[in-house]
C-alpha cells in the first residue's frame, strides 16, 4: 500500500510537471517547425533611426510652389510681335520715303514724298585708310583691341526728276542697335584728316574709305533739276563708321534707325535674306499652304517654317528643313499647316525662311480665313 500511494504522488507531479512547461512550448520549437504566418514583416530588434526631412526656407518653399518647369518650344512665336525687338522695322535694301515734316515714312509714295532713304552694303574691318580727295592724302585708322569697325552705306536720293534740294538727316540721327546694346556713328571718321562733324553736324569737303565709298556727311542732296553750279545733284551714297566689339554679328534684332525731321524716325533690319513665300488658306481643308517661291538668296535657305494660331488660341506649327542631300530649300517647295475649318473663324498666321546659319526671318504674317461656302 505504502508502494502505491508513492507511486501515484510521483505520477501526480510527473504530470503537473509537464502541464506547466507546456505553457511555454514556444520557446524550445525549432525554427524548421515555425508556423506559417506569411508575408509578415518583423521589425528589427532595435528601433530605425526617424528619417528627418530636411527644412526649407520660406523662399525655398515659396519657389517650390510658384516655379513651372522652363520648356523651349521647337517653334517659334506666333506674333512677329513676339519674336522682333521692332517688329514694324523696314526690311534691309527696302527705298523708304520720308518727309521731314510731317514725318511720314513708308515703301510706297502715295504721300508725294520729294525723298528717299535706303541702307546698302555693310562691311567690317580692322583698320580703314582716309583719302581726303582735295588733296589726295590718305591715313590709317585703327580699331582698338577687342574691336572692329562696322561700316554701313546708306544712299539719300531724289524722287524723279526735281529742283528740290534736301538737308539730309545728320551723323547723328543714325544709331546702330542690336539686342540691348546701341552704338552711335563716329563723328570723327579721321581726325588727323579733318573728317569730323563740325558744329553745323555736317562733315566738309570730300573723304571716301578707300576701297569701300563715299564717308556720309549729311550735306545737302540736290535733285537732279538743280540749276546751281558746282554741286553733285542727284542720289548720293555715304557710308557711316561704327565701332562695335570684335565678337559683333548682325542677327534679326541688329537695327539701323534713323531719325528726321522733328519726330519721324525708321528703322531697318540690318540681318537679310532675299527670298520670298506665296501663301494661302485652302478653300477645302482650312489649312494653311505655302510655296518657296525663291530669291537672289534662294541658294542659303535651309528651311520652312509656318505657325498658325487658330480663333480659340490653339497653335499649329509645320517645319521643313533641307532633306537627304539637298543643300538647299528647293523653289517650289510645298508645305501644309493645319488651320481652322472653312467658316469656323480666322487664323492668324507667320511664315519663317530659316537661312543655313539657323537665323529665322519672318516672310509672312497675316490672318487669314475662308467660308464654308467656299468648300
Amino acid at each position: 500500500m505504502g508502494n502505491s500511494f508513492l507511486y501515484g504522488c510521483l505520477t501526480v507531479l510527473l504530470l503537473v510537471s509537464v502541464a506547466i512547461c507546456g505553457c511555454s512550448t514556444d520557446s524550445f520549437m525549432p525554427e524548421s517547425a515555425s508556423p506559417d504566418v506569411g508575408d509578415v514583416t518583423v521589425p528589427d530588434e532595435k528601433p530605425s533611426e526617424p528619417v528627418i526631412a530636411p527644412v526649407e526656407t520660406a523662399a525655398e518653399s515659396s519657389q517650390t510652389l510658384t516655379e513651372e518647369p522652363v520648356v523651349e518650344s521647337l517653334f517659334s512665336p506666333a506674333r512677329s510681335s513676339d519674336y522682333y525687338l521692332y517688329p514694324e522695322a523696314y526690311e534691309k535694301f527696302d527705298i523708304i520715303y520720308f518727309d521731314k515734316t510731317s514725318g511720314r515714312h513708308s515703301t510706297k509714295n502715295s504721300f508725294n514724298a520729294l525723298f528717299s532713304a535706303e541702307p546698302g552694303d555693310m562691311a567690317t574691318k580692322n583698320q580703314y585708310v582716309v583719302v581726303d580727295m582735295g588733296t589726295g592724302k590718305s591715313v590709317i585708322e585703327k580699331v582698338d583691341p577687342g574691336k572692329k569697325y562696322m561700316l554701313q552705306a546708306v544712299k539719300m536720293a531724289p524722287v524723279g526728276d526735281t529742283a528740290e534740294t534736301l538737308d539730309p538727316p545728320a551723323i547723328s540721327d543714325f544709331l546702330l542697335i542690336d539686342g540691348s546694346e546701341t552704338y552711335n556713328p563716329k563723328t570723327k571718321v579721321s581726325a588727323a584728316m579733318g573728317a569730323s562733324v563740325n558744329a553745323d553736324g555736317l562733315i566738309e569737303g570730300e573723304y571716301i574709305v578707300e576701297n569701300v565709298g563715299d564717308v556720309y556727311s549729311g550735306r545737302t542732296i540736290y535733285g537732279t533739276l538743280f540749276s546751281g553750279s558746282g554741286v553733285r545733284v542727284g542720289e548720293q551714297t555715304g557710308w557711316l563708321v561704327f565701332e562695335v566689339p570684335e565678337s559683333f554679328k548682325p542677327d534679326k534684332d541688329t537695327y539701323l534707325k534713323m531719325n528726321f525731321g522733328d519726330d519721324g524716325e525708321v528703322y531697318w533690319h540690318l540681318s537679310y535674306l532675299r527670298a520670298d513665300v506665296s501663301v494661302k488658306k485652302s478653300p477645302s481643308t482650312g489649312n494653311i499652304e505655302a510655296v518657296f517661291s525663291g530669291g537672289s538668296d534662294a541658294a542659303v535657305v535651309r528651311g520652312i517654317e509656318i505657325v498658325v494660331t487658330e480663333p480659340d488660341g490653339t497653335v499649329k506649327t509645320a517645319l521643313r528643313e533641307i532633306e537627304g542631300d539637298e543643300s538647299r530649300i528647293p523653289e517650289g517647295t510645298k508645305l501644309s499647316a493645319e488651320g481652322s475649318a472653312p467658316g469656323e473663324g480666322t487664323d492668324h498666321v507667320i511664315v519663317y525662311l530659316i537661312r543655313m546659319d539657323g537665323e529665322k526671318f519672318v516672310k509672312y504674317e497675316s490672318d487669314l480665313a475662308v467660308e464654308s461656302s467656299a468648300q
